[in-house]
């Protein structure tokens, strides 16, 4: 799959948020055709996609190029989401310390973490949606990340549990609807927000 010269200057490939520009004899380029590649570039950067340039003189070579970038790619991705599943992850046992303990019939720290997760989650997508300003990497970063860590269904189901085995329907029944219906609304709340940011 060699082409030389005036023939060609760029290829793209586009795969999950990805765009990789494969140059052929790049020095044969015409000042045109680099033109394009940067400009189409620059578009792609600007809607959140992650820009690679290489040069490749066979399929083969092309291939193994790409393999190395997908693996970078997954390794960065995978950081975003440890960095805000971490943060995420400390601001909800923040919030379990502070405000979930035996005197109240309802933990609170659960059901504040699970609820503004709700609502930052609505919000991102809403955002994005509307501006395209927030990337991928801002989505793994936030919402996979950040409000993954953040929102606990196991600890929710857990304390579920808890109410169930003590036999305190008065608190299982207000938990179970409180959490299932500001959660919904929260999230219908962050898309709404959204809208007027």
């Amino acid at each position: 799959m060699e082409r030389d010269g005036e023939d060609l200057t760029d290829m793209l490939m586009e795969e999950d948020r990805l765009l990789l520009v494969v140059a052929y004899n790049l020095s044969l380029a015409s000042d045109s055709g680099l033109l394009k590649i940067k400009a189409l570039s620059e578009r792609a950067r600007e809607k959140g996609y992650q820009v690679y340039f290489f040069s490749a003189s066979t399929q083969e070579d092309y291939d193994k190029v790409k393999a190395e970038i997908y693996e970078i790619t997954i390794v960065k991705q995978a950081l975003l989401v440890f960095l805000g599943g971490g943060l995420g992850s400390v601001a909800r046992y923040w919030l379990g310390v502070r405000l979930n303990n035996f005197e109240n019939a309802i933990p609170f720290g659960t059901l504040l973490a699970n609820v503004l997760g709700s609502l930052i989650i609505g919000f991102i997508f809403g955002y994005t949606a509307k501006t395209g300003l927030l990337n991928e990497n801002h989505s793994l970063l936030l919402a996979t990340g950040f409000c993954g860590g953040f929102t606990t269904f196991s600890t929710f189901a857990y304390e579920n549990h808890l109410y169930l085995k003590s036999g305190d329907y008065f608190g299982l029944i207000p938990y179970l609807a409180l959490t299932f219906v500001l959660g919904i609304a929260a999230v219908f709340a962050g898309l709404y927000l959204a809208k007027w940011v």
